[in-house]
């Protein structure tokens, strides 16, 4: 007979895939068949899709809040610029002024007939420039003017273009929140009304997903060279030693593999933020370094245990850079790669982010390129293992810069 703590635990393991921060509202969800009528691969497969939409919902809501914050940034430094130009500009406008006013004393320009006939500023100046007796110290005062005139213009209408696009970010800021609630207050829902024996059944089946994709992650560091473990192994500050042979190589990988899966490396115990830069070999110490851990939908959780650990795709890169838990997308960790995206796969290099098509999305997911054809990332039903790069379409990939 099962004990209510057993239950509590199964219900724990499947309902960590959901756990992030936001408190689940357990509206009631309208299930297209009873639960008990259907096999614990459809009941999983649906448990997935629910996740995924709350995942992909949660990267709109990230992508929405950085694509934000970079306008707030950008308002903030025309508003300086405007600032600095304005006051130049007011500078060079009473050393013209002064020229004029000048030249007027000596009845050589009607500086009244030039202020009467301007239509506008831009007038002005081009009367002025065209007006009599103008030295070539005037003249040069005269482009510094209608120069810094431009300029403010330019930014000023910069500045409204960008406020504009707040007020739209805003806006989708407010609705992809209101889509996340939504859709992790289905899953939630969902999850709380299964039986305690198919709770069970899926953490059961999440444990041995997850025990395989370990597996095949072992078995793909047997397959690096010495060169390759090498690198690993001194990022990661783990002994290894191989005495060249085929099995003194196998014995090295797993090694490495057991020393950076027990969350055990020094990248691993420092935790996710991080004010200083991250190299290469940081970053990749720190990714395998969360081999074994499980998926969940929203940034990350790191306790220390990869047993009880958990990340989403993005989670995996935020931790590995040294960042805060959903502090990036696929969408702007992309955007990020920038001009340094390539197609080719055969040419990516290790510390690499790898983007792939997901769902209705043209950039839904995010891992990162280990090296011999290989990628680290979270997944439902497998959390984080090596993998083939090529297991999902691959959009692109390329190197942040650091």
């Amino acid at each position: 007979m099962r004990s209510k703590n057993s239950i509590s635990r199964g219900k724990k393991l499947v309902a960590a895939a959901l756990s992030f921060g936001l408190a689940f509202s357990c509206a009631p969800v309208a299930l297209a068949e009873e639960t008990n009528a259907k096999s614990v691969e459809e009941i999983s497969a649906e448990m997935n899709a629910l996740l995924m939409e709350a995942e992909q919902s949660q990267y709109d809501l990230i992508s929405a809040n950085n694509h934000l914050d970079k306008i707030e940034d950008l308002i903030a430094d025309l508003d300086v610029q405007i600032d600095k130009s304005s006051q130049e500009l007011e500078v060079a406008k009473r050393e013209l002024s002064k020229f004029v006013s000048e030249d007027y004393k000596q009845g050589g320009i009607s500086l009244l007939d030039i202020l009467v006939n301007a239509s506008s500023f831009d007038d002005f100046i081009a009367q002025v420039t065209y007006a009599n007796k103008i030295t070539e110290h005037k003249q040069q005062a005269i482009v510094k003017v209608d120069n810094l005139y431009s300029d403010l213009t330019l930014k000023k209408s910069e500045l409204e273009q960008a406020r504009a696009d707040q007020e739209l970010y805003i806006s989708q800021q407010a609705e992809s929140q209101v889509q996340v609630e939504a859709a992790s207050a289905a899953a939630a829902a969902f999850i709380e009304q299964l039986p305690p024996d198919v709770v069970e059944q899926l953490a059961s089946a999440d444990a041995e997903q997850r025990e395989q994709a370990m597996q095949a992650s072992m078995e793909a560091l047997a397959t690096m060279d010495e060169s390759q473990l090498a690198t690993i192994a001194a990022a990661a500050g783990v002994p290894v030693t191989d005495d060249g042979s085929a099995d003194g190589a196998a014995s090295a990988a797993s090694s490495v593999a057991a020393a950076l899966s027990s969350g055990g490396s020094t990248a691993a115990s420092s935790g996710g933020s991080s004010s200083g830069s991250t190299s290469y070999s940081d970053m990749l110490s720190r990714v395998y370094s969360l081999l074994g851990s499980g998926y969940q939908w929203s940034g990350y959780n790191y306790t220390g245990d990869n047993t009880t650990s958990s990340f989403t795709c993005s989670g995996v890169v935020d931790y590995a850079l040294g960042r805060d838990s959903q502090s990036s997308s696929p969408e702007t960790l992309y955007e990020e790669v920038g001009s340094n995206i390539t197609t080719d796969v055969n040419s990516l290099q290790a510390g690499d982010l790898v983007f792939y098509s997901y769902g209705d999305r043209e950039v839904g997911h995010v891992g990162v390129y280990v090296g011999d054809g290989q990628v680290i990332d979270s997944i439902p039903n497998g959390g984080v293992a090596v993998r083939d790069v090529n297991y999902m379409d691959v959009v692109g990939g390329g190197s942040l810069s650091y």
